[in-house]
Protein backbone atom coordinates (compact mmCIF):
# COMPACT_ATOMS: atom_id res chain seq x y z
CA UNK A 1 0.00 0.00 0.00
CA UNK A 2 1.41 3.53 -0.91
CA UNK A 3 2.46 5.83 1.53
CA UNK A 4 -0.37 8.37 2.51
CA UNK A 5 0.89 11.59 4.85
CA UNK A 6 -0.76 12.46 7.74
CA UNK A 7 -3.28 15.25 6.39
CA UNK A 8 -4.79 12.12 3.52
CA UNK A 9 -4.65 9.20 6.60
CA UNK A 10 -6.16 10.96 9.17
CA UNK A 11 -9.15 12.64 7.34
CA UNK A 12 -12.59 12.65 8.88
CA UNK A 13 -14.59 9.32 7.55
CA UNK A 14 -18.12 10.66 8.93
CA UNK A 15 -19.46 13.48 10.58
CA UNK A 16 -18.66 12.73 13.96
CA UNK A 17 -14.58 12.62 13.60
CA UNK A 18 -14.62 16.30 11.86
CA UNK A 19 -12.78 19.10 13.98
CA UNK A 20 -14.20 22.38 15.37
CA UNK A 21 -17.20 21.82 13.01
CA UNK A 22 -19.83 20.37 15.36
CA UNK A 23 -22.57 22.75 14.19
CA UNK A 24 -22.02 22.39 10.89
CA UNK A 25 -22.04 18.31 11.12
CA UNK A 26 -24.89 18.34 13.53
CA UNK A 27 -27.27 20.40 10.93
CA UNK A 28 -26.19 17.91 8.18
CA UNK A 29 -27.00 14.73 10.50
CA UNK A 30 -30.56 16.56 10.90
CA UNK A 31 -30.66 17.53 7.29
CA UNK A 32 -30.41 13.94 5.83
CA UNK A 33 -32.11 12.06 9.38
CA UNK A 34 -34.88 14.21 8.48
CA UNK A 35 -34.85 13.53 4.79
CA UNK A 36 -34.68 17.32 4.18
CA UNK A 37 -31.80 17.26 1.17
CA UNK A 38 -31.17 20.31 -0.71
CA UNK A 39 -29.48 20.66 -3.81
CA UNK A 40 -26.72 22.82 -3.84
CA UNK A 41 -24.94 23.37 -0.67
CA UNK A 42 -21.75 26.64 0.04
CA UNK A 43 -19.06 25.40 2.53
CA UNK A 44 -17.29 28.69 3.40
CA UNK A 45 -14.57 29.63 5.39
CA UNK A 46 -10.24 29.75 6.11
CA UNK A 47 -8.40 27.43 4.36
CA UNK A 48 -7.43 23.59 6.20
CA UNK A 49 -11.13 23.55 8.16
CA UNK A 50 -11.79 20.79 6.92
CA UNK A 51 -14.50 22.13 4.03
CA UNK A 52 -13.54 19.31 1.37
CA UNK A 53 -13.58 16.70 3.82
CA UNK A 54 -16.91 17.94 4.90
CA UNK A 55 -18.27 17.64 1.54
CA UNK A 56 -17.08 14.34 0.63
CA UNK A 57 -18.50 12.97 4.03
CA UNK A 58 -21.75 14.38 2.42
CA UNK A 59 -21.36 12.81 -0.78
CA UNK A 60 -20.88 9.62 0.79
CA UNK A 61 -23.85 9.85 3.05
CA UNK A 62 -26.46 10.66 0.15
CA UNK A 63 -25.00 7.83 -1.93
CA UNK A 64 -24.28 5.10 0.80
CA UNK A 65 -25.80 2.24 0.04
CA UNK A 66 -27.60 2.60 3.21
CA UNK A 67 -28.00 5.82 2.71
CA UNK A 68 -29.51 8.57 2.51
CA UNK A 69 -28.12 8.45 6.16
CA UNK A 70 -26.27 10.81 8.91
CA UNK A 71 -24.35 7.93 9.56
CA UNK A 72 -22.29 6.83 6.20
CA UNK A 73 -20.86 2.90 6.45
CA UNK A 74 -17.38 3.22 4.84
CA UNK A 75 -18.00 -0.23 3.74
CA UNK A 76 -19.93 -0.38 0.50
CA UNK A 77 -18.83 0.17 -2.79
CA UNK A 78 -19.98 3.70 -3.17
CA UNK A 79 -18.74 4.73 0.44
CA UNK A 80 -15.10 3.18 -0.31
CA UNK A 81 -14.73 4.88 -4.10
CA UNK A 82 -15.92 8.36 -2.62
CA UNK A 83 -13.25 8.64 -0.35
CA UNK A 84 -10.35 8.02 -2.56
CA UNK A 85 -11.84 10.31 -5.15
CA UNK A 86 -12.67 7.39 -8.01
CA UNK A 87 -16.51 7.28 -8.04
CA UNK A 88 -17.75 8.26 -11.58
CA UNK A 89 -20.89 9.87 -9.96
CA UNK A 90 -18.86 12.13 -7.61
CA UNK A 91 -16.77 14.73 -9.46
CA UNK A 92 -15.00 17.04 -7.70
CA UNK A 93 -13.76 19.82 -9.73
CA UNK A 94 -10.75 22.39 -8.85
CA UNK A 95 -12.79 25.91 -10.12
CA UNK A 96 -8.94 27.59 -10.03
CA UNK A 97 -8.36 25.79 -13.24
CA UNK A 98 -11.73 24.60 -14.35
CA UNK A 99 -13.15 28.33 -14.16
CA UNK A 100 -14.02 29.26 -17.66
CA UNK A 101 -17.98 29.51 -19.70
CA UNK A 102 -16.94 26.25 -21.73
CA UNK A 103 -16.26 23.82 -19.13
CA UNK A 104 -19.22 24.56 -16.85
CA UNK A 105 -21.10 24.49 -20.13
CA UNK A 106 -19.51 20.99 -20.60
CA UNK A 107 -20.78 20.11 -16.83
CA UNK A 108 -24.05 21.61 -17.15
CA UNK A 109 -24.82 19.44 -20.19
CA UNK A 110 -23.65 16.07 -18.47
CA UNK A 111 -26.38 17.01 -15.99
CA UNK A 112 -28.80 15.74 -18.31
CA UNK A 113 -27.86 12.47 -17.74
CA UNK A 114 -28.51 10.34 -15.38
CA UNK A 115 -25.64 8.69 -12.22
CA UNK A 116 -24.09 5.54 -13.92
CA UNK A 117 -24.04 3.43 -10.74
CA UNK A 118 -25.76 5.39 -7.27
CA UNK A 119 -28.60 7.38 -6.53
CA UNK A 120 -27.20 10.78 -6.98
CA UNK A 121 -24.41 12.63 -9.26
CA UNK A 122 -22.64 15.16 -7.02
CA UNK A 123 -20.61 17.99 -8.17
CA UNK A 124 -18.14 18.88 -5.73
CA UNK A 125 -16.33 21.96 -7.02
CA UNK A 126 -13.48 23.52 -4.87
CA UNK A 127 -12.38 27.09 -4.95
CA UNK A 128 -15.56 27.89 -6.84
CA UNK A 129 -14.86 31.64 -6.05
CA UNK A 130 -12.11 31.39 -9.15
CA UNK A 131 -15.01 30.58 -12.14
CA UNK A 132 -15.18 33.89 -14.04
CA UNK A 133 -18.70 35.63 -14.18
CA UNK A 134 -19.71 34.21 -17.38
CA UNK A 135 -19.16 30.94 -15.37
CA UNK A 136 -21.33 31.64 -12.86
CA UNK A 137 -24.01 32.93 -15.10
CA UNK A 138 -23.89 29.18 -17.06
CA UNK A 139 -24.81 28.13 -13.89
CA UNK A 140 -28.35 30.08 -12.63
CA UNK A 141 -30.21 27.81 -14.40
CA UNK A 142 -29.29 24.79 -13.30
CA UNK A 143 -28.87 25.59 -9.50
CA UNK A 144 -32.75 27.27 -9.57
CA UNK A 145 -34.11 24.11 -10.85
CA UNK A 146 -32.04 21.49 -10.91
CA UNK A 147 -33.00 17.63 -11.98
CA UNK A 148 -33.92 15.20 -8.89
CA UNK A 149 -30.68 13.71 -9.25
CA UNK A 150 -28.27 16.41 -9.25
CA UNK A 151 -26.75 18.07 -5.84
CA UNK A 152 -24.02 20.78 -5.74
CA UNK A 153 -21.54 21.09 -2.89
CA UNK A 154 -19.23 24.21 -3.58
CA UNK A 155 -16.30 25.45 -1.38
CA UNK A 156 -14.72 28.46 -1.00
CA UNK A 157 -12.51 30.49 1.22
CA UNK A 158 -13.46 33.91 -0.52
CA UNK A 159 -17.30 33.94 0.01
CA UNK A 160 -17.58 37.55 -1.04
CA UNK A 161 -16.25 37.27 -4.36
CA UNK A 162 -19.05 34.96 -5.36
CA UNK A 163 -22.22 36.44 -6.76
CA UNK A 164 -25.32 37.43 -4.77
CA UNK A 165 -27.39 35.19 -7.58
CA UNK A 166 -25.31 32.47 -6.62
CA UNK A 167 -25.17 32.59 -3.10
CA UNK A 168 -29.14 33.38 -3.09
CA UNK A 169 -29.75 29.51 -4.22
CA UNK A 170 -27.07 27.82 -2.24
CA UNK A 171 -27.88 26.67 2.03
CA UNK A 172 -24.43 28.50 3.18
CA UNK A 173 -22.47 27.06 6.36
CA UNK A 174 -19.70 29.24 7.82
CA UNK A 175 -16.75 26.94 8.89
CA UNK A 176 -15.09 28.58 11.53
CA UNK A 177 -11.27 28.47 11.93
CA UNK A 178 -10.39 25.72 14.67
CA UNK A 179 -9.13 26.69 18.05
CA UNK A 180 -6.18 25.99 19.28
CA UNK A 181 -7.59 23.82 21.96
CA UNK A 182 -8.94 21.38 19.39
CA UNK A 183 -5.96 21.37 17.10
CA UNK A 184 -4.33 20.20 20.51
CA UNK A 185 -6.17 17.84 21.24
CA UNK A 186 -6.15 16.39 17.56
CA UNK A 187 -2.70 16.01 17.23
CA UNK A 188 -2.17 14.03 20.33
CA UNK A 189 -4.16 11.67 19.18
CA UNK A 190 -2.54 11.52 15.63
CA UNK A 191 1.02 11.74 17.57
CA UNK A 192 -0.36 8.37 19.68
CA UNK A 193 -1.05 6.50 17.03
CA UNK A 194 1.76 7.36 15.40
CA UNK A 195 3.85 6.70 18.13
CA UNK A 196 5.90 9.98 18.20
CA UNK A 197 7.38 10.76 21.44
CA UNK A 198 7.05 14.89 21.83
CA UNK A 199 8.59 17.34 24.34
CA UNK A 200 6.45 19.30 26.33
CA UNK A 201 5.38 22.75 24.65
CA UNK A 202 5.61 21.86 21.00
CA UNK A 203 2.51 21.28 20.44
CA UNK A 204 1.53 24.76 21.50
CA UNK A 205 4.17 26.35 19.69
CA UNK A 206 3.41 24.28 16.27
CA UNK A 207 -0.61 25.02 16.70
CA UNK A 208 0.04 28.23 17.18
CA UNK A 209 2.01 28.64 13.83
CA UNK A 210 -0.71 26.97 11.77
CA UNK A 211 -3.28 29.78 13.02
CA UNK A 212 -5.76 27.26 13.65
CA UNK A 213 -5.70 25.71 10.47
CA UNK A 214 -5.72 21.63 11.27
CA UNK A 215 -4.40 20.80 7.46
CA UNK A 216 -1.37 22.79 7.82
CA UNK A 217 -0.39 21.42 11.45
CA UNK A 218 -0.91 18.17 10.35
CA UNK A 219 1.51 18.46 7.25
CA UNK A 220 4.41 20.19 10.12
CA UNK A 221 4.17 17.63 12.59
CA UNK A 222 4.63 14.93 9.91
CA UNK A 223 7.52 16.96 8.42
CA UNK A 224 8.51 17.23 11.89
CA UNK A 225 8.44 13.19 12.68
CA UNK A 226 10.45 12.51 9.61
CA UNK A 227 13.20 14.89 10.29
CA UNK A 228 13.64 13.71 14.12
CA UNK A 229 12.87 9.66 13.41
CA UNK A 230 9.66 10.03 15.61
CA UNK A 231 11.23 12.52 18.21
CA UNK A 232 10.08 15.85 18.17
CA UNK A 233 11.38 18.87 20.35
CA UNK A 234 11.60 22.64 20.50
CA UNK A 235 14.93 22.68 18.49
CA UNK A 236 13.94 20.91 15.35
CA UNK A 237 10.62 23.03 15.40
CA UNK A 238 13.00 25.74 15.39
CA UNK A 239 15.11 24.41 12.41
CA UNK A 240 12.48 23.51 10.74
CA UNK A 241 10.16 26.71 11.25
CA UNK A 242 12.57 29.84 11.84
CA UNK A 243 11.89 31.96 14.86
CA UNK A 244 9.84 34.28 13.40
CA UNK A 245 7.45 34.21 16.84
CA UNK A 246 10.79 34.40 19.17
CA UNK A 247 11.64 37.23 16.89
CA UNK A 248 8.87 38.89 16.87
CA UNK A 249 8.46 38.93 20.50
CA UNK A 250 12.13 40.36 20.20
CA UNK A 251 11.37 42.83 17.74
CA UNK A 252 8.44 44.27 20.26
CA UNK A 253 10.13 44.31 23.13
CA UNK A 254 13.07 46.16 21.63
CA UNK A 255 10.25 48.91 20.39
CA UNK A 256 9.07 49.46 23.60
CA UNK A 257 12.24 49.79 24.85
CA UNK A 258 13.39 52.16 22.24
CA UNK A 259 16.63 50.56 21.57
CA UNK A 260 17.15 50.65 17.67
CA UNK A 261 20.26 48.66 17.90
CA UNK A 262 18.87 45.76 19.12
CA UNK A 263 16.45 45.67 16.88
CA UNK A 264 18.18 45.89 13.76
CA UNK A 265 20.02 43.22 15.35
CA UNK A 266 17.55 40.72 15.23
CA UNK A 267 16.53 41.71 12.07
CA UNK A 268 19.73 40.98 11.04
CA UNK A 269 20.09 37.65 12.56
CA UNK A 270 16.45 36.35 11.49
CA UNK A 271 17.59 36.99 7.68
CA UNK A 272 20.75 35.39 8.26
CA UNK A 273 19.04 32.32 8.80
CA UNK A 274 16.95 32.38 5.97
CA UNK A 275 14.24 33.66 7.69
CA UNK A 276 10.77 35.42 5.34
CA UNK A 277 10.19 38.70 6.30
CA UNK A 278 6.74 37.84 5.14
CA UNK A 279 6.04 35.79 8.29
CA UNK A 280 7.61 37.37 10.46
CA UNK A 281 5.17 40.77 9.45
CA UNK A 282 1.99 38.33 10.69
CA UNK A 283 3.89 37.78 13.78
CA UNK A 284 4.32 40.90 14.57
CA UNK A 285 0.96 42.20 13.60
CA UNK A 286 -0.78 39.29 15.57
CA UNK A 287 1.61 40.09 18.48
CA UNK A 288 0.20 44.13 18.42
CA UNK A 289 -3.10 42.71 17.91
CA UNK A 290 -2.88 40.56 21.13
CA UNK A 291 -1.23 43.52 23.32
CA UNK A 292 -4.33 45.54 22.08
CA UNK A 293 -6.59 43.06 23.01
CA UNK A 294 -5.07 42.51 26.73
CA UNK A 295 -4.63 45.91 26.97
CA UNK A 296 -8.39 46.84 26.59
CA UNK A 297 -9.53 43.74 28.06
CA UNK A 298 -7.03 43.09 30.58
CA UNK A 299 -9.41 39.77 32.35
CA UNK A 300 -9.83 38.39 29.16
CA UNK A 301 -6.61 36.31 29.35
CA UNK A 302 -8.05 33.53 26.87
CA UNK A 303 -8.80 35.80 23.98
CA UNK A 304 -4.99 35.14 23.36
CA UNK A 305 -4.30 32.00 22.02
CA UNK A 306 -0.70 30.73 22.79
CA UNK A 307 1.40 29.40 25.12
CA UNK A 308 1.16 29.67 28.64
CA UNK A 309 4.54 31.71 28.62
CA UNK A 310 3.70 33.84 25.62
CA UNK A 311 0.13 34.57 27.56
CA UNK A 312 2.11 35.27 30.58
CA UNK A 313 4.80 37.86 27.97
CA UNK A 314 1.82 39.34 26.70
CA UNK A 315 0.53 40.30 29.98
CA UNK A 316 3.45 41.84 31.18
CA UNK A 317 4.12 44.00 28.55
CA UNK A 318 0.62 45.59 28.44
CA UNK A 319 1.55 48.08 30.95
CA UNK A 320 4.72 49.61 28.81
CA UNK A 321 2.17 50.39 25.94
CA UNK A 322 -0.62 52.43 25.46
CA UNK A 323 -3.31 51.73 22.55
CA UNK A 324 -2.90 54.62 20.10
CA UNK A 325 0.68 53.32 19.86
CA UNK A 326 -0.70 49.90 19.20
CA UNK A 327 -3.13 51.18 16.64
CA UNK A 328 -0.37 52.93 15.04
CA UNK A 329 1.85 50.42 14.56
CA UNK A 330 -0.49 47.94 13.43
CA UNK A 331 -1.43 50.22 10.44
CA UNK A 332 2.17 50.64 9.78
CA UNK A 333 2.79 46.92 9.06
CA UNK A 334 -0.17 46.31 7.60
CA UNK A 335 1.18 49.18 4.74
CA UNK A 336 4.17 47.33 5.12
CA UNK A 337 2.60 44.05 3.76
CA UNK A 338 1.38 45.55 1.07
CA UNK A 339 4.25 47.43 0.20
CA UNK A 340 5.95 44.03 -0.21
CA UNK A 341 4.17 42.74 -2.69
CA UNK A 342 5.11 45.85 -5.03
CA UNK A 343 8.69 45.94 -3.53
CA UNK A 344 11.66 43.63 -4.04
CA UNK A 345 13.25 45.10 -0.94
CA UNK A 346 11.72 43.26 1.81
CA UNK A 347 14.48 44.50 4.10
CA UNK A 348 14.51 48.10 3.45
CA UNK A 349 10.93 47.83 3.61
CA UNK A 350 10.90 45.89 7.40
CA UNK A 351 13.76 48.18 8.57
CA UNK A 352 12.24 51.36 7.83
CA UNK A 353 8.48 50.54 9.10
CA UNK A 354 9.86 49.41 12.25
CA UNK A 355 12.17 52.32 12.79
CA UNK A 356 9.47 54.73 12.04
CA UNK A 357 7.38 52.91 14.60
CA UNK A 358 10.21 53.08 16.74
CA UNK A 359 10.10 57.22 16.66
CA UNK A 360 6.99 57.66 16.94
CA UNK A 361 7.28 59.37 20.19
CA UNK A 362 8.08 62.38 18.18
CA UNK A 363 5.20 62.41 15.87
CA UNK A 364 2.03 64.34 17.59
CA UNK A 365 -1.64 63.94 16.23
CA UNK A 366 -2.82 66.55 13.63
CA UNK A 367 -5.49 67.28 16.35
CA UNK A 368 -2.88 67.99 19.39
CA UNK A 369 -1.28 70.82 16.87
CA UNK A 370 -3.85 71.98 15.47
CA UNK A 371 -5.16 72.52 18.82
CA UNK A 372 -1.98 74.62 19.80
CA UNK A 373 -1.89 76.29 16.58
CA UNK A 374 -5.10 77.63 17.13
CA UNK A 375 -4.77 78.59 21.42
CA UNK A 376 -1.71 80.83 19.47
CA UNK A 377 -3.95 82.47 16.96
CA UNK A 378 -6.35 83.64 19.75
CA UNK A 379 -3.66 84.73 22.09
CA UNK A 380 -1.35 86.60 19.08
CA UNK A 381 -4.62 88.74 18.39
CA UNK A 382 -5.68 89.28 22.06
CA UNK A 383 -5.56 92.81 23.48
CA UNK A 384 -3.64 91.93 27.16
CA UNK A 385 -2.13 88.94 28.28
CA UNK A 386 0.15 86.16 27.99
CA UNK A 387 -0.34 82.99 25.96
CA UNK A 388 -0.88 79.46 28.02
CA UNK A 389 -0.51 76.50 26.56
CA UNK A 390 -1.81 73.31 28.23
CA UNK A 391 1.17 70.78 28.83
CA UNK A 392 1.24 68.41 25.66
CA UNK A 393 -0.08 64.65 26.14
CA UNK A 394 2.55 62.24 24.11
CA UNK A 395 -0.14 60.49 21.47
CA UNK A 396 1.93 57.12 21.75
CA UNK A 397 1.59 56.80 25.67
CA UNK A 398 6.04 57.30 25.28
CA UNK A 399 7.47 60.17 28.03
CA UNK A 400 8.26 63.17 25.81
CA UNK A 401 7.70 66.53 24.84
CA UNK A 402 7.59 68.74 21.92
CA UNK A 403 10.91 70.01 22.49
CA UNK A 404 12.44 66.12 22.42
CA UNK A 405 10.89 65.92 18.99
CA UNK A 406 12.22 69.65 17.65
CA UNK A 407 8.79 70.94 17.52
CA UNK A 408 8.53 74.53 18.95
CA UNK A 409 5.10 75.96 19.20
CA UNK A 410 6.21 78.83 20.63
CA UNK A 411 4.66 82.47 20.25
CA UNK A 412 6.75 85.49 19.83
CA UNK A 413 6.58 88.17 22.75
CA UNK A 414 2.86 89.59 22.13
CA UNK A 415 2.15 92.91 21.37
CA UNK A 416 -0.51 95.13 22.00
CA UNK A 417 -2.75 95.72 18.89
CA UNK A 418 -3.95 99.04 18.87
CA UNK A 419 -7.69 98.78 18.14
CA UNK A 420 -9.76 101.42 16.11
CA UNK A 421 -13.30 102.15 16.29
CA UNK A 422 -15.49 100.31 14.07
CA UNK A 423 -16.84 104.16 13.04
CA UNK A 424 -13.60 105.40 12.48
CA UNK A 425 -13.23 101.60 10.67
CA UNK A 426 -16.02 102.01 8.91
CA UNK A 427 -14.73 105.50 7.33
CA UNK A 428 -11.71 104.49 6.43
CA UNK A 429 -12.23 100.97 4.92
CA UNK A 430 -14.97 102.52 2.62
CA UNK A 431 -12.45 105.64 1.63
CA UNK A 432 -9.16 103.03 1.06
CA UNK A 433 -9.52 102.14 -2.41
CA UNK A 434 -10.10 106.10 -3.57
CA UNK A 435 -6.71 106.59 -1.58
CA UNK A 436 -3.81 107.63 -3.67
CA UNK A 437 -0.56 105.29 -2.42
CA UNK A 438 0.76 108.07 -0.45
CA UNK A 439 -2.06 108.55 1.74
CA UNK A 440 -1.58 104.23 2.41
CA UNK A 441 1.70 104.81 3.01
CA UNK A 442 0.72 107.43 5.62
CA UNK A 443 -2.04 105.18 6.84
CA UNK A 444 0.41 102.59 7.75
CA UNK A 445 3.22 104.67 8.79
CA UNK A 446 -0.22 105.39 11.48
CA UNK A 447 -0.16 101.71 12.72
CA UNK A 448 3.85 100.75 13.41
CA UNK A 449 2.88 98.08 15.83
CA UNK A 450 0.59 96.53 13.82
CA UNK A 451 2.59 96.52 11.08
CA UNK A 452 5.66 95.67 12.31
CA UNK A 453 4.20 92.75 14.51
CA UNK A 454 3.50 91.00 10.60
CA UNK A 455 5.91 92.94 8.21
CA UNK A 456 6.09 90.66 5.62
CA UNK A 457 2.03 89.88 5.18
CA UNK A 458 0.73 92.81 6.55
CA UNK A 459 2.48 95.37 3.78
CA UNK A 460 1.65 93.32 1.06
CA UNK A 461 -2.45 93.66 1.56
CA UNK A 462 -2.21 96.85 3.92
CA UNK A 463 -6.50 97.05 2.82
CA UNK A 464 -7.13 93.98 4.56
CA UNK A 465 -5.57 95.55 7.72
CA UNK A 466 -7.40 98.47 8.31
CA UNK A 467 -10.37 97.11 6.74
CA UNK A 468 -11.35 94.73 9.49
CA UNK A 469 -9.88 95.50 12.80
CA UNK A 470 -12.67 94.79 14.71
CA UNK A 471 -12.96 90.98 13.64
CA UNK A 472 -9.33 91.45 15.05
Amino acid sequence: MKYLGFARKYRPQNFSQVVGQKEIAAVLENTLRNKHEYHAYLFFGPRGVGKTSMARILAKAFNCKQGPTPIPCNECDFCKRISVGEDVDVLEIDGASTRGIDEIRALKESTKYLPANARYKIFIIDEVHMLTMQAFNALLKILEEPPAYIKFIFATTEIHEIPETILSRCQRFNFNQITMVDVIAHLQEIAKKENLVIEDGVLEKLARRSGGALRDSLVLLEQLATFGDGKIDHQALQQITGTALEDAQGIISALIAQEPVRLLGIIRTFITRGGHIGNLLDCLIQGFRDLLVINLAPDQVDWIEGTPEYQGWIVEQKTKVQPDFLHTAIRFLLDAKTLLRRANLDRIVLETTLLKILRMDSLFSLKVVTDQLTQLEQRLYQKVGEPVFPPLVPRLGVASTMEAAGVVLAPPEPKKIKQMPAQEAQTSASTLPTKPPAQESSQLQAQPTSVQAQPASVQAQPTSVQAQPTSV
